[in-house]
């Protein structure tokens, strides 16, 4: 008989206002989400543990992404959702299944004992609220001095909350449960999965009311098996932020985006000139796109040549990627004359098999020890990952979402002169990161190989 425990987690980047919104405007959604708060209260753990944690996940980030890119087209991962959900699967994860699984995700970068409230506290620090500053309802003009002396908006949001749903006829175990709600504030609730339509609609509620409405339908009646499922745990993100510096609509031009292949493709692409840290390397140029809170940034990893993406890739190691998205964290600031594209990247990735070619092949095998979760002494291992991506920027903001579903049965360089402006033009295959940067995370990681206009 087959016992199947899901797991999903979910990210959420939301739009967010103009810099000066108009007063008699009518409310937009994203005034609306700011009303989402999470109740999520971090578990203390050392400093220099949340800081090898972080590290080790954005090595993780690196390998997940090396993988799901060896096929060609536009790749967008959020690997601190894949992460997340497996920090929710991993203290029911027993011997040689749990090291092979923190070696993977880089969750043995701290002691076992120490993991579950390292990685609660990694997620509190990744954890902001921050409202917006009051603006004048009517702004001083650009040129004048009082203009310049208004306070930059810094708000933002990146919300985090857990959340377990089991068979009301079973029960996890004390230790599992104890460890859920210290580290990860997940209260395990029972539901009757006997009736897989209502136990959808209670689960997706939860979940739409964590991202402001986002996310609607996670979890389908039809994935849930009303024999046979026993638990589902969740874990919702939702991000919101603007950029500090707003690219102006009128400066937006049709124009074209060469793909992979070279083929050129109809693109807007918005176009502004500002001071940004600029960072060169050998045959790539990256830039770091600031947000109005500046916890948050935006890694830009542009190849010098137009084709020059797909080879970048071939040659580099797992560590030279991390190292040349690392770069720009350092870099001096230059004028850059930047071109971007407005982008909507998504995807749908099955990370069954590369979590397998990663070197967690035992969690997916019978034998597999999650003896830790459950009271019955059914023995489970994980049968499949599914990670759903949308990732969106255009000239106010940047929006992006994830969902990870974890599925478990029972086992029956030349010389620059400096003094000039670089010429930033992303009218090409590159790559882009979304950061935390107290932490240095990387919240979402991919490449836009294709665009589309409009």
């Amino acid at each position: 008989m087959k016992v199947y425990v899901s797991l999903a987690a979910l990210a959420l980047a939301a739009c967010t206002a103009p810099f000066f919104p108009s007063s008699n405007a009518p409310p937009r959604d994203q005034d609306k989400a700011s009303m989402v708060q999470s109740d999520f209260k971090a578990p203390a753990a050392a400093p220099a543990d949340v800081a090898a944690l972080a590290k080790a996940g954005n090595r993780f980030s690196v390998d997940l992404y090396r993988k799901e890119a060896m096929k060609p087209g536009n790749v967008i991962l959020s690997p601190v959702s894949v992460a997340g959900a497996f920090a929710l699967v991993q203290p029911g994860a027993r011997g040689e299944t749990a090291k092979d699984l923190a070696r993977v995700l880089g969750f043995d970068a701290v002691p076992e004992a120490r993991f579950a409230d390292t990685m609660g506290a990694l997620m509190g620090d990744l954890e902001t609220h921050v409202a917006p500053l009051p603006q004048p309802k009517k702004p001083p003009p650009e040129n004048s001095e009082d203009y310049w002396k208004l306070k930059q908006d810094p708000a933002a949001d990146f919300t985090i909350a857990n959340a377990g749903w089991i068979k009301q006829e079973f029960a996890v175990q004390p230790a599992y449960r104890d460890t859920l709600a210290t580290s990860f504030n997940a209260s395990v609730s029972p539901v009757d999965f006997g009736k897989p339509k209502d136990a959808a609609a209670t689960i997706n509620r939860w979940v739409a009311g964590k991202t402001n409405d986002r996310i609607k339908d996670l979890v389908s009646a039809d994935s849930i098996d009303p024999a046979m499922t026993r638990l589902i745990l969740t874990n919702a993100v939702w991000f919101k932020a603007k950029w500090r510096d707003e690219f102006d609509p009128d400066a937006t031009q049709d124009s074209e985006f060469f793909g992979r292949d070279g083929k050129a493709m109809p693109a807007k692409l918005m176009n502004r000139t500002e001071d940004r840290p600029y960072f060169k390397g050998d045959g790539f140029g990256a830039i770091e796109l600031a947000y109005t809170n500046p916890d948050f940034g935006l890694t830009v990893l542009l190849p010098t040549a137009k084709n020059g993406l797909a080879a970048l890739e071939a040659k580099w190691t797992s560590a030279q990627l991390l190292a040349a998205l690392d770069g720009v964290q350092s870099a001096g600031s230059r004028e850059v004359v930047l071109t971007l594209p407005k982008a909507t990247v998504d995807g749908r990735f099955e990370l069954a098999k590369t979590m397998k070619d990663l070197g967690a092949a035992r969690a997916f095998q019978p034998g597999a020890d999650f003896s830790g979760m459950l009271q019955t002494p059914e023995p489970l291992h994980i049968d499949q990952v599914t990670h759903v991506t949308w990732f969106q920027m255009d000239e106010t903001h940047t929006e992006a979402a994830a969902a990870t579903a974890i599925e478990m049965v029972a086992t029956s360089a030349p010389f620059e002169d400096e003094t000039q402006p670089v010429i930033f033009r992303v009218d090409h295959p590159f790559l882009i990161a979304l950061r935390h940067k107290p932490t240095g995370a990387i919240l979402f990681l991919g490449r836009v190989e294709e665009v589309k206009a409009g």
